[in-house]
């Protein structure tokens, strides 16, 4: 029954001459594969078969830090989250420089968390420092986007337990294992 869904969204996608850009988004279109117009709000001229259109929207956007759990300098464990807002300035130049913009900025902001924390101690990590750290680091100008901005939202030493079990089992069915196991 998919299959035929597909057969008429693409059949009425052939009908379909143009495309509405709402007043917060922005949209590119691609003539024959290789011809890039950026497009306002409004509605535009399309060439079905011929032009593709790429809509998004340029609002605010925010994307959630995972919690990592690193090292001090002083050996303290230390668990952070947070989030990160930014939003789109030149639509075009981000399709040319990123695949998955959330992803990218996600890794960019732990890494600067990352490198904030392990070159300090315990006494010298706080929130606020934090934040301004990893706000003067974000350049996302390069990739047509406004903000940057990292807020914390976690922020936890946290006393760590290490578990260790012997192994009881083992498998005799491994060719590096010459001694087996009874018991």
């Amino acid at each position: 029954m998919d299959w035929l869904n597909t057969l008429v969204e693409k059949f009425t996608d052939l009908l379909r001459w143009w495309a509405i850009i709402a007043p917060w988004e922005r949209g590119l279109r691609v003539r024959c594969g290789k011809h890039v117009t950026e497009f306002g709000a409004g509605m535009h001229l399309r060439f079905p078969l011929l032009d593709r259109f790429y809509v998004q929207s340029i609002r605010l956007r925010t994307a959630d830090v995972s919690p990592q759990t690193m090292t001090t300098l002083d050996s303290h464990t230390l668990t952070i989250a947070g989030v990160i807002s930014y939003s789109i300035n030149d639509l075009r130049q981000l399709y040319d420089t990123l695949h998955h913009p959330d992803d990218t900025i996600v890794d960019m902001a732990s890494a600067h968390v990352a490198q904030y924390v392990s070159v300090r101690g315990r006494a010298d990590i706080e929130p606020a420092g934090l934040q301004d750290y990893v706000d003067e680091r974000m350049d996302l100008g390069g990739y047509g986007l406004n903000g940057g901005s990292f807020r914390v939202t976690e922020f936890a030493f946290v006393r760590t337990y290490r578990l260790m079990m012997a192994n009881r089992t083992r498998n005799t069915y491994d060719p590096v294992s010459t001694d087996l196991y009874e018991g």
